[in-house]
């Protein structure tokens, strides 16, 4: 069996030589190249066609990435990452363990924000902030020229004039409702003593009317009692002076001859 290299302890036949070829005993080259997938002189090693798992390099991915250095083929610097913190690097991912800093996202932080999105993880929404105009909006920290009323970087914050002017309006509105409590239990108090007015009076009245009743009551018998007296005397006094006839209505005796 043929063999080459240091100390013959190479197989020419375990090369991945492309067609026939000779076997150099020092170098083992293959004349006509190597078959897909291998390479080197003597076409012993494996070759990643479709590019190496991220961490690893070479032409066969046999080779974990130096440091500073991630991803597939180790293409990738750990700098160019946005990290929130300092924190050491997956040499195969690149992740960010902590996160992100503001205005980044994806695992290893080195995409932007998505329009419309800006903080921590993309995480602010830009049309939840009060701006003049919303064409301003940094992925770093939303800034932008505030509304009347609000504070802040990003304009989320309500100024404590506001917040003073609300709690003025919420005294002033207790005031309010106090006063008209006020106004309405007054009115309430005057109908009441209107009323109570009127029914003394009405019961005075009353009382008035059946004292008059009892007045009138009272006279039937001296009507009749005048009769009576009259009647005692000669019928022929009536008939001949019906002129001098008098009713005593108080019931005291009258000489009709007078």
């Amino acid at each position: 069996m043929n063999k080459y290299g240091a100390e013959c302890e190479k197989r020419c036949d375990a090369r991945q030589c492309s067609g026939i070829s000779t076997c150099n005993h020092v170098t083992g080259e293959c004349i006509n190249d190597c078959k897909p997938g291998y390479q080197g002189i003597d076409c012993i090693q494996v070759q990643c066609t479709d590019g190496c798992k991220p961490g690893y390099r070479e032409d066969d991915c046999t080779v974990k990435c130096e440091t500073g250095l991630y991803g597939a083929g180790c293409s990738k610097k750990y700098s160019d990452r946005k990290c929130d913190d300092n924190t050491n690097c997956d040499s195969k991912t690149g992740e960010c363990i902590d996160g992100c800093q503001p205005g980044f996202q994806f695992t290893d932080c080195t995409l932007e924000c998505d329009e419309g999105f800006y903080g921590y993880n993309c995480s602010s929404n830009c049309s939840a902030r009060f701006c003049q105009s919303e064409d301003q909006c940094s992925k770093i920290d939303g800034a932008c020229d505030c509304l009347a009323g609000y504070q802040g970087t990003d304009c989320t914050l309500i100024k404590e004039a506001s917040k003073d002017n609300d709690k003025d309006t919420g005294h002033d509105n207790k005031d309010t409702t106090i006063i008209i409590l006020a106004v309405v239990i007054s009115i309430l108090v005057v109908i009441l003593i209107i009323f109570v007015v009127v029914f003394i009076k009405y019961r005075k009245s009353q009382g008035t009317n059946h004292t008059d009743n009892n007045v009138y009551e009272s006279n039937g018998p001296t009507t009749a009692h005048i009769y009576d007296d009259l009647g005692s005397r000669n019928p022929e006094n009536f008939t001949n002076h019906p002129s001098s006839v008098y009713y005593n209505t108080s019931g005291v005796s009258i000489d009709a001859s007078q």
